[in-house]
């Protein structure tokens, strides 16, 4: 029986005064030897195709579905739900899931409009918010649009991911507005929004070249002027509704391209259809061995 568990030994398990069962014991571990997996001689590269399963690979590859643990031992995943490669419908339910609400950008700094203000070198203008924090969101005349509650923060773009609680993150918005962020509990933490971005999947992971596909940092001066002043400045740097830069604009003429939270996801998604797994003449020495370590 080729079936994982069958090669666990079984205990005996209290539940109750008068009921007593043999129940599997998965406390025990075991693995691959990475002497085993990371000689290519022993494995075989497999490129899993949208909606292929582990039971999918191990029936292409060794003839039963139920040596789909075979599977996960040799690629390394010890989580199914997250390690394995996920569909595109079932990519982008996660990527809602754990990214929701709205993405702002807050700076010490006003509207970048005048040049009085523009070019902060390479000191970081946002706000020591932390993850946790309630703010709220205050227009020009001090209404409320929304409050929520930071679930992520970098202090140096001084980009904050929020989950709504009240409010509706759809209100207009350009950085000349000079919109209030600001804590609910410390008024030492408050800024000014930049910029507004109403799906945190679209919005800023990084800065790479075009060409070399460097990594820039944030706070990289492109014509004395940070990146993450121009990207969050509205006026000269229209977004596309996923995120992507417009042509002309300054950054993009730099040759510097945008990468955003979901294009990231894509591409470590991307990464984990390349699985290395245990060739099938390895299966037989494999399972005796599985037997034999995990006897009673």
């Amino acid at each position: 029986m080729s079936n994982y568990f069958s090669y666990f030994s079984k205990s005996k398990y209290q539940f109750s005064k008068t009921e007593t069962k043999n129940a599997v014991d998965i406390l025990k571990r075991v693995g691959l030897s990475e002497t085993l997996l990371n000689d290519d001689r022993n494995v075989q590269s497999i490129f899993v195709k949208d909606g292929q399963t582990p039971e999918t690979i191990a029936e292409i590859a060794y003839g039963d579905s139920d040596f789909y643990w075979v599977v996960l031992l040799s690629a390394k995943i010890h989580n199914p739900y997250y390690g394995w490669p996920l569909e595109y419908q079932q990519l982008e339910s996660r990527l809602d899931k754990e990214y929701p609400g709205v993405s702002l950008f807050v700076s010490s700094l006003p509207s970048v409009a005048s040049s009085a203000v523009k070019g902060v070198g390479t000191k970081s203008a946002a706000i020591n918010f932390s993850n946790g924090d309630v703010i709220q969101v205050l227009d020009s005349e001090e209404n409320i649009k929304i409050t929520g509650t930071i679930y992520e923060y970098d202090l140096t773009s001084g980009h904050m991911k929020i989950k709504i609680t009240s409010g509706n993150s759809s209100f207009s918005y350009d950085t000349g507005n000079d919109f209030i962020v600001k804590s609910t509990t410390d008024t030492s933490k408050t800024g000014y929004l930049r910029r507004k971005i109403n799906f945190p999947r679209f919005s800023l992971n990084s800065f790479k070249d075009t060409v070399t596909g460097r990594e820039y940092s944030p706070l990289y001066l492109l014509n004395d002027i940070p990146l993450i002043e121009i990207y969050t400045d509205t006026t000269d740097t229209p977004l596309s509704e996923i995120g992507t830069l417009s042509s002309g604009t300054t950054i993009l003429n730099a040759g510097i391209e945008i990468v955003t939270v979901e294009d990231i996801e894509q591409q470590m998604n991307d990464r984990n259809r390349y699985v290395k797994i245990l060739k099938p003449s390895f299966l037989r020495k494999l399972t005796s061995e599985m037997k034999f370590n995990l006897r009673d």
